[in-house]
This record gives C-alpha cells, structure tokens and sequence, in this order.
C-alpha cells in the first residue's frame, strides 16, 4: 500500500503541472466504456446464465491487504483504463476535494468496482471524508456509515453503537428509508435502545406510505405487477441451512426458472384420464405425435411464464413472452377438438397468459382490454371438457366486469368462482374486501377476513390495506406489534425499492465476489430483514462439512455471524437459532449451545432436541444424564419422523451405554467418580468387576421367579427396551434380512443358469 501511495504522488504531481482542471468529467467519460459498464441482465448477456454461486473458502485480512498491493504492483500505467479511472478519481479527490469522487473512490474501495481491489481501510476513510465534505447532509454516506460503525466493518473499525445510532438518526430525519428501518427494527425488538412499538411503527408507516406511492393506481388497485425480488437466504441455494428435509423454515427462493412439472403423476394422469403421459425430447423417436405436442406446450409455457416473471439471473421480458404466446396461438387453435384433456390444460394456460399481458399492456404498444378480453374467455372456452379445473382467466375477467364495463355484480360472481381455487395470487379477495366495504348490501363477506385472506395469499397491496386496517381498528382489531410486523413484511416484499443493494449483492455472489456480496446484504441485515441477517452470518461464518478443514476466519467475524444468526432467531428463524448453539459447540461455549438449543426446541425443531440429546448424552455444558438425553431423542423422532433411522441408532447407542454402565454397576446418570475409578484398576480387574455384576444381576433375576418361559419373555422385552426397538422395528429387520436372502439365493441360481442380469447397462451376475 505504502508503495502505491508513493507512486500516486508522483503521479498527482506531473498531472498538477500538466492540468488545473477537476477531472471528474474524464471519470464520467471512463465511466461510459463497455467495460465499466456492463449490463449483467440483458437479454443478450449469457454471463450470468451458466453462473453458480461462487462462496470463498476463507477470509484473511492480511491475505486482502497482500492481493491489494500486488494488484497495484503489477499495473502497467501506459494502456490500463483502470489506473487512468482511479488516479483521476485520486486528484479529483485529493486536489479539488469533489464530493463525487470522494463517494466513488469509497465504493470502489468497499465493493471493488470495475475490477480493482478492495481495501475497507481506505473505503472507511474516504467515506468519513465525504461525510465532512458534504457537511453531514447526505442521507445515503450517513447510513452508510452508521452501518460501519454498528458492525465496525467486520474487524476494520472497534464497533461504535452509541455513534451509529447518531448517524442512523440523521440520515432518517434527511430521508433515508433505510435508516428508517434499522431505527425501526431497533425499537421493534429493543435493540441497543428502549423497546418503543409506537416509534417503530411510525417509522414502518412512513417507509411504507413512500413505497405506495411509486406505484400508479392501476397497479394497485387493478394489477399489481410480478415483483424481481432478490431478497433472499443465501443459503436456500445449498440446501438451506440445517440441510435437506431438516430445515424448519421454508425457502426463500421465489424465482429460481421453473422446473417442468412431472406429467406421470397422479394429477395429470388423472386429468388425461388414466393415461400415463411419458415426456421425451424433441428428438425423440419414439414420442408419439400426442406425447411430443404435450412437451411444447409445456416447454412453451413455463418458458414464457419466466420471461414474464423473469428469474434471478435474468430480468423480465413480457414482449418475448408475448411472442411465444402468440405462436402457440397460431399453431394449435385449430387443434384444440382433437387435444387431450392434459394438451387442453396447458394450452388454455398459455392463452390465460396472453390474455392477461394484452389486458396489462405489458409486452405490447398499449393495453387492450378487446383482445384481453378474447383471449381469455378462449382459455376458459378450451377448459369446458375439465369440469373440475377452473381457469385462472376468471380473474381478469372479473377485473374487465369491474373496471372496464363496472359491472360489479358480475365482477363478484368472477372472483367468488376464483376463491375456491388453492392459488397464490389473493387479488380475487382484495377486489371482493374493497367491493364488500364499498357495497355491504352485496354481503359479499366480512371485508376485514376476506383482505387478511389475500394478505396470506402473498397478494403485496393487500399487506398493506390489511395493517391499515389493523391499525385503525378495523372491527376493533388492533395490535402495535401485528400493525407493525406487517408493514415492515409490506416493505421487505419492495426490496427493489427499500433495499436495492441485495440485487448488486447477488451479482457479486455470482462472479465470485463474496466480500462484495457481503457489504450488499450486512446492510440489509442492519435494517432489520431476516434472509439478509441469515445470508450475512452465513458468508462471515460457515460450518464446515464433514472431514473438511475448518473455515478460518478472523474472530470478529465469527461473533458477528453468530450475532445476526441469532438476531435472525428472534425473528422467527427457528433454523438460524440452532446454528448458533452449534458455532457456540464448535467454539467450546457449551453453556450458551444449551441456551440457544433449549430456545430452538421450544419452537419445535427436530434438529435442536437432537443436540440436546447429544449434549446431555456427553455431560457438555450440562450433567450427563441419559435418561434426558433419551427423552430429548424420543422427542425429536416425534417431530419429524424423517430422522427415524438417526434417532433409533442414537437410542441404540444411548442404551448400549447406558447397559455398560448398568453391568458396571454405575448409574445412568452422571458418575464421573466411578468412571474415573473404573478405569484406574487394572485392566484385568476390571473383567472380573464385570463378570461378578453379571453374575450378581443374574441372580437377582433368578430370585423373582422360577418360570423359564417368563424369563424368556422378560429377557426379549429388556433387549427391545435396551435397543429402543419396537415390534414394528423387529418385524421391519426380519423382513429386509428375508429380501437380503432372497436376494442372494437368485443370484446364486441365476449363475448356475449361466444368467447375466444387468442394470444401467452394468452385469451384476
């Protein structure tokens, strides 16, 4: 670094000599090259397709310090763009202290824009000194720096609570919504201030009354518009946090391109009455001609539904929707008499689709609601064969009833047809909650649960009107915290709006770019969102897999991560609270592991009351006691019955200790005293202690009565009871130990019959 400064003032000085001129607009002119301006979501851009997310194995600051030198050591100041943008940016800064620069050189610094390095050192002060230049009165540079200060920049700063809380304050009197949040958050859950429901609530309400108002009234009231949200569990894409089919907590990912549903299922070959539709590519040539029409229309479909929605590596594009949509129009309408009830099913699909980008004007010059129109009532006219499907074009049809002809009456027949259906949409409620308080003489509903049913549908208008409605006491419904949960849920389904670093952050996961990605969502977190506080703790801190080496971080990460894993607990993740009791375990703080473990289970999880049992199995943190961990065992298997085979070899386990303790004479519970005196006598004597508890345990036995064939019975039930089996389990056991023998007696037969018998083009005999 001290090299680089160096070759900096030298450079300042020959272009002060050679200039007196800011030159900011050289930067705006750099600026617009291609390659400092690329556009990651095109649509002629493949970069991101083929990307997975690229997390580091490790972080080190001197190892970031190191790569930053070389990076300046080995440039070659006659032809690189990069050295001419920054040492620009240097004198614009240092000489001409243009605010500007000073901001750029800061994010270039914290995000290692245009392929320089970073360095969170000198991203800080520069920051601190636009902050001065600008004379406190940027909102964006003042939260940002209150974040810094609140996370000390993860080892680079001593944290300062007390100054955050300064700067978050006056960057949301100057209007920042996401300072707004973290205040909000922070006297939502009282954090680092006095608990204050009224303060947060305020403050929810204003971010959420600014977040209403970017939308027009068509879009609220009528069509509220797919949302390209990135908010979003950085673990979800490596199977969550706990790890597949453990995790108590839903995924996060909404917009991952759709997976082509399987058509051999129950459903469909229900729907194609009994008909076992096989799917084959289009080379296939053994598809049948019924078969290979089934494939396009759903290959078409949910291709054009993702360009309508669009995905996280590819933004919307309703126009090549469109398109699609029409050509499947022209192609099989003519057809429809000779279709298949399934090849009906996705063909009216297609067409409710097109119908509904003609009536939102999306992907076309203008909206026409004519052709809307026509489109739709075709895909209901197509599904008139499946009586027991309802096509989802009753919606817009009864959107069309309602505002396009006001024909009320109609409009509510529409959308009472749509809420038998077991969708994810909820507009057909939020249009009959507003019709019902706008014409109660309808008696349509109580408009209060009929807007909390779109409201759980995930319908993003309705969450809003239901916290209104909350909060002014709607059928004499209301609840600071509830109001207040809801707007802030509002807000974080507008992450585009409140928190549109997360998209960026997302990106830099993609190329690789993990400190980047970092910044992205440390930010989020400080504002209080869950996923982000999950994703930030997962980035600084991973357990690592079985047999790996440990993940080496510095220790200031490793506290932050488990502070914002537990942050993330308190806000209803009850995963993220079982993975801090385990970074507490691997960090050998056994009594806060219980603590957090102990907190998880009391919300059910499967995974907590497990490593209770572990804990209690081994005396960690607590005294041993078998008898508990047996308990918490037993518990676990009763929450989720996916863990059968763990739990039962862990009461195995568990009950072959506890009957080595029981033949050594030692209580189940802790002992250590014996234990330790046990293993002090010589091995020899320690045979003959067991041999004369064996024989002692016998003859208690032999004492309680002379019946063999109860001994018998009273033998087996205490071995069932020792292995924690039961009959089923014992029934279970005889029958796989059959099919293994059966197994090995035809491959015996089938090699004296000189038989091969293949499998996936492999000779087994």
């Amino acid at each position: 670094m001290l090299l680089h400064r160096l070759c900096f003032t030298l450079v300042v000085s020959v272009n002060v000599l050679a200039q007196l001129v800011d030159p900011w607009n050289d930067v705006k002119t750099l600026l617009n090259e291609p390659q400092f301006n690329v556009d990651y979501f095109a649509s002629d851009n493949k970069m991101l397709d083929s990307k997975r997310l690229q997390l580091s194995d490790a972080y080190s600051p001197e190892q970031q310090l190191k790569e930053y030198d070389e990076f300046w050591n080995e440039q070659n100041s006659t032809n690189s763009l990069q050295l001419k943008l920054y040492n620009d940016l240097q004198i614009s800064a240092e000489k001409f202290n243009n605010a500007e620069a000073l901001y750029k050189l800061a994010n270039i610094n914290l995000l290692g824009s245009y392929g320089l390095p970073q360095n969170k050192t000198l991203a800080v002060e520069y920051l601190m000194r636009f902050n001065e230049v600008t004379n406190y009165t940027n909102s964006t540079g003042l939260f940002e720096m209150a974040v810094i200060y609140s996370t000390g920049l993860l080892g680079t700063i001593p944290i300062d609570t007390p100054k955050s809380l300064v700067y978050y304050e006056k960057s949301a009197l100057l209007g920042d919504i996401r300072a707004k949040q973290a205040l909000a958050y922070r006297y939502l859950a009282g954090l680092n201030v006095p608990r204050d429901c009224d303060k947060a609530l305020l403050l929810y309400r204003e971010v959420a009354d600014y977040i209403k108002n970017t939308y027009t009234p068509e879009e609220w009231n009528i069509f509220f518009p797919p949302l390209e949200t990135y908010n979003i569990r950085v673990s979800d894409f490596e199977d969550g946090l706990i790890g597949s089919g453990l995790n108590t907590i839903s995924a996060s990912l909404t917009r991952t391109p759709s997976q082509k549903p399987d058509l051999s299922s129950i459903f469909y070959t229900q729907m194609n009455e009994g008909r076992i539709v096989l799917s084959f590519t289009s080379e296939n040539m053994f598809a049948d001609d019924d078969d290979q029409m089934i494939d396009e229309l759903v290959d078409i479909y949910y291709t054009a539904l993702d360009m309508y929605k669009g995905t996280y590596n590819k933004r919307r594009d309703p126009e090549r929707a469109r398109i699609a949509l029409e050509n499947v129009y022209m192609e099989y309408d003519d057809t429809t008499v000779l279709m298949e009830n399934i090849q009906l099913y996705f063909y009216s699909k297609c067409i409710d689709l097109l119908g509904h980008l003609y009536l939102t004007g999306e992907g076309v010059p203008t909206a026409d609601v004519a052709t809307a129109e026509f489109y739709l009532k075709r895909s209901v006219e197509v599904l008139k064969p499946l009586t027991y499907i309802r096509s989802g074009a009753y919606r817009d049809l009864g959107l069309i009833s309602q505002y396009a002809y006001n024909n009320i009456t109609k409009a509510a027949q529409y959308y009472k047809y749509m809420t038998g259906m077991n969708d994810e949409d909820g507009n057909d409620f939020f249009q009959l909650s507003k019709i019902s308080i706008a014409h109660p003489e309808m008696k349509l509903g109580d408009p209060f649960v009929l807007m909390q049913q779109a409201y759980s549908r995930g319908h993003v208008p309705s969450i809003y009107e239901f916290a209104k409605m909350l909060e002014d006491g709607f059928n004499n419904q209301h609840s600071c915290d509830d109001t207040a949960f809801l707007y802030k849920h509002f807000i974080e389904k507008n992450d585009h709006i409140s928190a549109p670093q997360l998209k960026e952050a997302y990106v830099n996961l993609l190329l690789g770019k993990t400190e980047a990605a970092i910044w992205g969502y440390l930010q989020a977190g400080e504002q209080g969102w869950e996923p982000a506080l999950v994703s930030t703790a997962y980035l600084l801190y991973r357990m690592s897999p079985l047999l790996d080496d440990e993940y080496v971080t510095s220790e200031e990460r490793k506290q932050l991560s488990i502070s914002y894993y537990s942050r993330a607990f308190n806000l209803h993740n009850t995963d993220a609270g079982v993975i801090a009791g385990n970074l507490y375990y691997n960090m050998g703080d056994y009594p806060r592991a219980i603590t957090m473990y102990q907190s998880a289970s009391l919300r059910y999880s499967s995974s907590a009351l497990w490593n209770l049992g572990y804990m209690y199995e081994y005396g960690l943190g607590v005294e041993k006691d078998y008898y508990l961990a047996k308990r918490f065992y037993d518990e676990a298997l009763e929450y989720d019955k996916n863990i059968l085979l763990g739990v039962k070899l862990s009461l195995l386990k568990l009950q072959l200790k506890a009957w080595w303790s029981r033949i050594n004479g030692y209580n189940t519970s802790s002992d250590d005293k014996n234990i330790d005196l046990f293993n002090s006598i010589p091995w020899y004597m320690q045979i003959i202690t067991i041999f004369k508890n064996i024989i002692n345990d016998n003859s208690r036995h032999s004492r309680t009565g002379s019946n063999a064939d109860f001994h018998f019975g009273t033998y087996i039930t205490t071995i069932t009871e020792i292995l924690g089996l039961t009959t089923e389990d014992l029934y279970g056991v005889a029958i796989v130990g059959l099919i293994f023998l059966f197994y090995i007696l035809v491959r015996a037969i089938a090699r004296r019959q000189g038989v091969q018998i293949r499998v996936n083009d492999q000779r087994l005999v």
